[in-house]
């Protein structure tokens, strides 16, 4: 694997747990909103999406291995 392939992989994952996590916290706002005009709701959305959703942690920690990756790569060459 070259340093190039390593630090896209990377950023890749990095920004796909970004847009997962910002889906999911979407999802859970607008079930609050609808809910508060149903006129049954709790004062603040019970739902934490980081540690609900398995594939946020996989592809944060997939990053930080292709990042890792990319440092000892980058190490080599020097």
């Amino acid at each position: 694997m070259t340093e190039k392939s390593s630090i896209v992989l990377s950023a890749s994952f990095l920004i796909a747990s970004g847009i997962v996590f910002s889906l999911e916290h979407i999802a859970t706002m607008i079930y609050w909103f609808a809910q508060v005009f149903t006129g049954s709701y709790p004062t603040e959305p019970d739902h934490n999406p980081f540690l609900s959703n398995f594939f946020i942690i996989i592809f944060l920690i997939l990053s930080l291995i292709f990042f890792t990756m990319f440092i000892n790569l980058r190490g080599k060459r020097i």
